[in-house]
């Protein structure tokens, strides 16, 4: 799920229940152009830490939809730098 306005990088792990679970929904967002970032709260909030992933620094996010997958890329505003990369596939 694409979530907006933390003004921050976030992917988190798959989430159902308040809890990491592989059948759960990964969001991804935050918002990263033109306005001030923030800094994520990592050590807060466990759905930044690792296998998740939190950042700070203007940037877009690409996403690339294809039949069996989808890549997910966060580059930042200098265009070369990709700050996360993730592919999510579909459920069975």
């Amino acid at each position: 799920m694409c979530e907006a306005d933390g003004h921050t990088i976030k992917r988190t792990p798959p989430i159902r229940n308040d809890r990491v679970d592989p059948t759960g929904v990964t969001y991804v967002g935050e918002g990263g152009l033109g306005v001030s970032q923030r800094t994520p709260k990592i050590e807060e909030r466990w759905w930044l830490q690792s296998p998740g992933k939190a950042g700070k620094g203007h940037h877009v996010i690409v996403l690339d939809f294809q039949p069996e997958q989808l890549d997910y890329r966060v580059v930042l505003l200098d265009g070369q730098k990709v700050f996360d990369r993730h592919t999510l596939t579909p459920r069975n």
